[in-house]
């Protein structure tokens, strides 16, 4: 029913945009310059809030620094963020934690403290059964976490950052890869962003992770008449059930066209609507 919803919006939304409104969440944020702007959001199911992140320091009238909670009728401030932007959020247990640049910081209810930072940037935060992991664009060779070689993905082990094998990327090649979302699906992980190989495997930009080794979902995004897995980088993912939702910037899924958005349903890929959004 829900993927039904889901269709039946994308295809009939236009029809029903003079009939529907927007609502005010509160009087909306605001800075002190014009680089205000919300960058992220997290919705945490258990506590029913919505965590805001981004460049601001009000929330309807409520003093915050880069990051709060809407409750659904009231803003909260969580502390003193200690950096000017506010990235990506994970929530675990009322244990929040966001990106800004190379660094997650952790907040424990009253202030952030940072976690070892990595050598670049971290697009995306994820909670996998019950542990933090951080997607991005850095590449660690060495001993300065536990002597792993995080490439791409790392997981918080409540000391250090662990590796997931080899990370991501195309180490024939010597290409650094980059993961720019993770989900959990079917109580594993699933990575995406732009990357040719997960540990051994040849993935093309999509790949999981069973705690010990890397699989593909099936032949990946690629298409080799548009430059295969350099050009067909995923974005997002969401999981719904045994389906999972993959929108990003590829032509091809599983080799079907699918045009920046495709479903996984364990075996196999499809298209939505018989080919997405994107033409080339």
């Amino acid at each position: 029913m829900k993927l039904i919803k889901f269709i039946f919006l994308i295809i009939f939304s236009p029809l029903f945009c003079l009939s529907q409104n927007w609502k005010n969440v509160g009087n909306g944020v605001t800075g002190i310059s014009s680089s205000t702007k919300i960058l992220f959001f997290c919705n945490d199911t258990a506590s029913n809030l919505l965590y805001l992140g981004g460049r601001f320091n009000n929330a309807s009238g409520v003093s915050v620094s880069n990051i709060a909670t809407w409750d659904g009728i009231n803003y909260q401030s969580l502390g003193n963020f200690p950096v000017s932007v506010a990235g990506s959020i994970a929530v675990d247990s009322n244990i929040v934690y966001c990106a800004s640049g190379t660094t997650v910081y952790k907040f424990n209810g009253s202030v952030w403290n940072a976690l070892p930072a990595f050598n670049d940037g971290i697009r995306t935060l994820a909670i996998v059964n019950g542990e933090l992991y951080a997607g991005g664009e850095f590449l660690i060779q060495g001993t300065q976490f536990n002597g792993d070689y995080l490439r791409g993905i790392a997981k918080w082990n409540g000391t250090a950052w662990d590796s997931l094998g080899y990370g991501v990327g195309d180490f024939i090649l010597g290409w650094d890869g980059t993961v720019n979302a993770i989900v959990e699906y079917q109580n594993k992980l699933v990575a995406a962003g732009m990357f040719r190989r997960a540990g051994s495997d040849t993935v093309y930009n999509i790949a999981m992770w069973d705690g010990t080794s890397w699989s593909s979902l099936g032949s990946g995004m690629y298409d080799s008449n548009i430059g295969g897995s350099y050009n067909e980088d995923v974005y997002d993912l969401y999981a719904d059930g045994n389906d999972l939702y993959a929108a990003g910037r590829f032509k091809k899924a599983g080799g079907i066209i699918a045009n920046g958005i495709a479903k996984w349903d364990g075996t196999n890929w499809d298209s939505l609507g018989g080919g997405g959004i994107r033409t080339w």
